[in-house]
């Protein structure tokens, strides 16, 4: 089993402080991390780079979230995804729901705590409910 520091997070948003805090919040715990400004780019990245999950938001130009998540589970199905959103239109799109995959949807603004413990749950394939 990787530890902590072995785990590599990709961080997708386009809101710079967001992946900011984001970033600040895992990197204290140990995660490598990298970010990414929207979908597009997260799997372009995905292509050259190994990461053990995607953290996505899903209101982005270029290519939103679910998109992303929906092409990172059909070619990188063991990949944990998880969204992050303040908009309640994810909800709408259940082609997202069914075809991504998706391990839990967080609502922003998130709890830290808890979004900690969906991403330690999601590495360790424990599932909760998939809307908090």
């Amino acid at each position: 089993m990787k530890t902590i520091q072995d785990t590599v997070l990709l961080l997708v948003d386009d809101e710079p402080h967001i992946l900011s805090s984001l970033r600040r919040l895992f990197m204290r715990l140990g995660y490598q991390i990298l970010t990414a400004e929207n979908g597009q780019v997260a799997f372009d990245m995905l292509k050259t780079t190994s990461v053990d999950m995607v953290i996505s938001d899903y209101l982005m130009p270029v290519m939103n979230g679910g998109e992303l998540l929906k092409r990172v589970h059909a070619e990188y199905p063991s990949i944990p995804l998880i969204m992050i959103t303040g908009t309640t239109k994810i909800l709408d799109d259940t082609a997202v729901l069914e075809l991504a995959d998706i391990f839990k949807i967080v609502s922003k603004p998130w709890d830290n705590l808890e979004l900690i413990e969906t991403v330690q749950n999601a590495l360790n394939k424990s599932h909760p409910p998939i809307i908090s």
